[in-house]
């Protein structure tokens, strides 16, 4: 579809009375300027040569009603460059060059007044960038940076930028202004069949923003979207052109009075590893019920950031942010990203607190007592007639009795489930060191597990404020049972993990880098989940006596106190171990290997038995 603009251009009478009161300047022209013109420039541009295809003894000296002011205005810059006469001709005495540039500089600012006079007539002008903005908005429907291409605004003398003698109006202006019109249209008229349509969840993403606009996100992502709140999510299948639209569920949580919340959305991209988040304004709409509703903000890529044309598509991410944009006159309150608790009831909270205590203590001395006098005698009752077929030896034998340390004072307590709760000191940066005897005689691979808790923030499995953890570098030794030193490194190899990262700085591969700072493996920002990763040996470690292993875990990366919450160590000896496969304690496979080689509970002595029976 094509339009073009119709130019009437109204021409003022006044304009005769000016040129007549200008008569008398054609006879200074012929008297003083003309001699000048044909003694030091006619040889170049008169009847005879017309250097640079200008002839100056034929243009006509009357600037306002003739055609010749632009060339006129051209002679007097070569003037006053001093290119006009050339070094190798005579050249312009002092009172020559003061008569010519006076009479040019004067009848070229006669003929600018005379322009700029209308003769009492309406003057045709362009719109300036604002009222083109507004009124195409408002002609099309349609938001875009209408004024985007479009010359800057002159004020007037009065200092006005819509004064229509400073809004004159160029070949090149009308292209422009043709060019951004066009542009709006084939937004808005879209020819052929109606394209696939697709949709793509948004799962929000936890933790801080990170980017070029960062410090206009305070606290923590979240559902709910106060003063200081933000929501943010990732999605795969970022669209490089075509109408997209961004449809939230939300309500608004208000008391009588109080004005709706503005739902405020930016949209961009990243290209995970290599760039931050890069987004631009996507628009904001009321947000009025107070039941949840769909809210609708649509826009167009080809408006936003745009990725480079080589990046290609599956490694690009969308990234979608939202706030609360209302600003009700006062100022929002701090951002706090700590979990804060309040007791609403102290003296209530006590009873409960002691209540349950001497249930605990009670609890406490009936399990004691039970070890103490009961659980020997069922245990050897078990061992004088245990299983008739042993039980298929586990995938994974768990270390719940490995000597786990942290080297910058954090506190490790066993579990029941054979993991350790981190307490106490939450460093910055740390090294674990975690010693264990394992009594097999073969070992593949070791498993390492993060588990969830309800102990740590968000449940962890990491004891940063986000949840997360990074593990930077990992290294694996092994030695006989009583050798001295930690031994020999073991050869980490084909790294499994429950998370397929689509960043590979954070994969379980980046644990044995030897890049500590900036890989290493994480939770993604799955918290609240368990986590695990595995690692072949690349030759299996064996000793008919068992090994003893050491594990240095480094956390080094540069987001703090980025460790484990709740660690879970565990070994294999399968060819081909499944990351959930099945788990025993390394205390219960000790024990059952030694029933099955020894016999029945006669033929144990009393050492061997008192091995057994758990400490």
């Amino acid at each position: 579809m094509g339009f073009s603009f119709r130019l009437t251009v109204l021409v003022s009478s006044g304009a005769l009375a000016l040129g007549q009161l200008l008569a008398a300047a054609p006879n200074l022209f012929e008297d003083e300027i003309r001699p000048i013109l044909a003694e030091r420039c006619f040889g170049c541009h008169g009847p005879e040569k017309q250097k640079g295809k200008l002839r100056l003894d034929q243009l006509d000296p009357d600037m306002v009603n003739g055609i010749g002011a632009e060339t006129w205005h051209d002679a007097l810059n070569q003037v006053n460059l001093g290119e006009m006469p050339p070094e190798d001709e005579p050249q312009l005495t002092i009172e020559e060059r003061r008569k010519l540039v006076g009479w040019l500089t004067k009848e070229l600012k006669k003929a600018v007044n005379a322009r700029r006079k209308t003769g009492g007539q309406a003057v045709l002008r362009r719109l300036n960038r604002a009222e083109y903005q507004h009124t195409m908005s408002d002609l099309l429907g349609f938001e875009m940076d209408y004024s985007e291409n479009l010359p800057s605004d002159a004020r007037s003398p009065e200092g006005f930028k819509n004064n229509g003698a400073s809004l004159g109006m160029t070949a090149l202006q009308v292209e422009n202004y043709l060019n951004t019109a066009r542009k709006a249209m084939d937004f808005i008229l879209v020819e052929g069949e109606q394209g696939k349509r697709e949709v793509a969840a948004i799962n929000r993403n936890n933790g801080g923003m990170k980017g070029p606009n960062s410090r206009r996100f305070s606290g923590d992502s979240s559902d709910r979207l106060g003063r200081v709140n933000f929501w943010h999510g990732s999605f795969k299948g970022l669209p490089r052109t075509g109408k997209f639209s961004i449809r939230v569920k939300a309500s608004a949580d208000r008391k009588p009075g109080q004005p709706a919340p503005i739902l405020y959305a930016q949209y961009g991209y990243f290209v995970p590893g290599l760039t931050l988040n890069i987004m631009g304004d996507a628009g904001e709409i009321a947000v009025t019920s107070s039941t949840p509703e769909y809210y609708d903000i649509s826009g167009w890529p080809e408006f936003f950031p745009q990725p480079e044309a080589h990046v290609p598509d599956d490694k690009l991410s969308g990234i979608i942010a939202i706030q609360n944009a209302l600003f009700d006159g006062e100022e929002p309150p701090k951002a706090i990203t700590k979990e804060i608790e309040e007791e609403l009831n102290a003296e209530a909270t006590r009873e409960k607190v002691a209540k349950w205590e001497k249930a605990l203590a009670e609890l406490v001395a009936q399990r004691e007592l039970f070890e103490k006098e009961e659980l020997p005698d069922r245990f050897d009752q078990w061992l004088q007639n245990p299983p008739k077929k042993p039980p298929v030896q586990p995938d994974w034998a768990i270390l719940d009795h490995a000597e786990p340390k942290s080297l910058e004072g954090a506190s490790f307590v066993p579990q029941a489930d054979g993991s350790f709760l981190l307490a106490g000191l939450n460093p910055k940066n740390d090294r674990w060191v975690v010693t264990a005897k394992v009594d097999l005689p073969s070992v593949r691979a070791i498993r390492i597990e993060a588990l969830s808790d309800k102990s740590l923030k968000k449940k962890g499995p990491g004891r940063a404020g986000n949840g997360n953890f990074i593990l930077s570098d990992l290294r694996v030794f092994a030695k006989p049972i009583g050798a001295e030193g930690k031994g020999k490194q073991v050869k980490l190899i084909n790294p499994r993990s429950d998370l397929l990262q689509n960043n590979e700085k954070f994969s379980a591969a980046a644990a044995i880098d030897d890049n500590p700072r900036d890989t290493g493996w994480g939770s993604g920002n799955r918290v609240g989940q368990d986590h695990a990763c595995l690692f072949e040996f690349a030759e299996a470690v064996e000793h008919k006596d068992g090994m003893e292993f050491t594990l240095e875990m480094d956390y080094l990366n540069k987001n703090a106190s980025h460790v484990m919450g709740k660690p879970r160590f565990s070994v294999s000896s399968s060819l081909l171990p499944q990351l959930d496969g099945q788990s025993s304690s390394m205390a219960l496979i000790s024990l059952l290997g030694s029933v099955e080689t020894l016999g029945d509970i006669e033929a144990l002595d009393e050492k061997q038995r008192q091995d057994l029976v758990p400490k």
